[in-house]
């Protein structure tokens, strides 16, 4: 009897039929900025060229946004990685950097 129970749980654990803590949601997505402060925002420069990326929603994301001079957390905490050094953010925050680049960022 054991035997048949166990073969029942390999064989609905292989086919998925056995439901187990759903994974953390990825939800972060790419944004227009539309003038709205309370994305995340990375600022860069590209041939001189002023440009910003806002992402919105809690989640993670590997990005690659070089030349970074701005981060804004807007109504976020958030984490990011400039392979370099993390930055840690609190909601309203701002740092400026020396044209670094980041390339992962998580959203509290």
């Amino acid at each position: 009897m054991k035997r048949l129970l166990k073969g029942l749980l390999v064989l609905a654990m292989g086919t998925g039929l056995l439901v187990g803590f759903p994974a953390a949601a990825h939800a972060i997505n790419s944004t227009p900025c539309g003038g709205r402060s309370d994305f995340f925002k990375v600022v860069n420069y590209d041939n001189n060229i002023r440009n910003e990326h806002c992402f919105a929603n809690a989640g993670n994301m590997s990005v690659y946004i070089t030349n970074v001079t701005l981060v804004c957390s807007g109504n976020n905490a958030a984490v990011a990685d400039f392979g370099q050094g993390f930055s840690a953010f609190n909601k309203w925050q701002c740092q400026s950097y020396s044209r670094w680049t980041l390339i992962y960022i998580h959203i509290l």
